[in-house]
């Protein structure tokens, strides 16, 4: 006897079969030619209360079900990855993401620029000198998850290891935030470098930079951090809260801000002009620090602090030759 195609599934059964080794029919259902009835789960009602509280369920059971095209399964396929991935992105964050699609990537420069809610590198480049400021952008596969991240910044070995030299503790204001981003100058030796986020000990966002032996030329065509005799104060702020300065106007077009935190509280300096357009970003620290940025603008500007839990002290100057 030769094979027969099953009535329920019309795959083929071999000869003396007493079941279809596809779908389960019973040989007595198929030489009656009655088709059998399909398993609950795969029933249209089933279906749609799947694909209502669970698409992946949905896509499941669509591709399980014998009775499906080809086509219909291969659409199920993509749908319910897509809606696994969402899944993943919604309830597991930029953590979760990780572990299944790796680090996010992180974008180095000389300063960052926050607009909105969009932070980005001024000047994107991975190659800095002794000294120079280092700014750093990691947009996460998600949100953070926690307000409890880490850095990790380890040299690259000539054998190809790593050796870790700092790793401390960097908070955010929400656990929300997808984007991290932060600066501190370079004072580590020649070579190359490796800077991580990391959140419950996995890596959420990971880069590469090297520091040269000498001074690197400026390429961007603005002018780098001068070298004054001396330092005139612009204005001088202090306080352990939020605080908005008054106008103050700048003659020159380089000039810097120097601030420095005490306390375990979150700092952040945001430099306007007198339009109101966010010029950069001076300090984003967490805990006590201190440091300067400096500012390629003249005309006249104003502070915006953001400040908890810290007191501060925040005063803008211009060089004084």
């Amino acid at each position: 006897m030769s094979a027969t195609p099953c009535t329920a599934c019309r795959r083929e059964v071999p000869a003396g079969a007493q079941f279809c080794p596809s779908c389960g029919v019973r040989a007595a259902e198929m030489a009656t030619d009655t088709p059998a009835k399909p398993a609950w789960y795969f029933s249209r009602t089933a279906l749609i209360i799947s694909a209502l509280l669970f698409f992946p369920l949905w896509a499941a059971l669509v591709i399980a079900n014998p009775r499906q095209s080809k086509g219909s399964k291969v659409a199920a396929a993509i749908i319910g990855g897509a809606a696994t991935v969402l899944i993943i992105y919604a309830v597991g964050g930029a953590p979760l993401v990780a572990t299944v699609a790796g680090p996010a990537s992180m974008d180095f420069g000389h300063d960052y620029v926050e607009v909105k809610d969009n932070v980005t590198i001024a000047d994107r480049v991975t190659s800095f000198s002794p000294g120079e400021q280092l700014a750093w952008v990691a947009n996460l596969r998600g949100a953070a998850g926690t307000r409890q991240l880490s850095l990790a910044l380890s040299r690259v070995t000539p054998s190809g290891g790593e050796e870790v030299i700092e790793r401390q503790p960097f908070q955010l204001a929400s656990p929300e935030f997808s984007v991290v981003f932060g600066k501190f100058a370079v004072r580590v030796a020649p070579g190359r470098y490796k800077l991580r986020v990391f959140a419950f000990d996995r890596i959420l966002a990971e880069g590469t930079f090297e520091v040269q032996q000498s001074p690197r030329a400026s390429t961007s065509g603005q002018a780098g951090p001068i070298t004054p005799s001396a330092w005139a104060p612009l204005g001088e702020w202090s306080g352990s809260g939020p605080k908005q300065t008054e106008l103050f106007e700048v003659p020159t077009s380089q000039w810097r801000v120097s601030w420095r935190a005490r306390g375990d509280g979150l700092i952040q300096i945001y430099v306007y002009n007198q339009t109101g357009e966010l010029v950069g970003v001076a300090a984003n620290h967490q805990g006590d620090g201190e440091d300067v940025s400096y500012v390629n603008s003249s005309g006249v500007h104003y502070l915006v602090v953001n400040a908890a839990l810290t007191s501060w002290k925040v005063t803008a100057e211009v060089a004084s030759r």
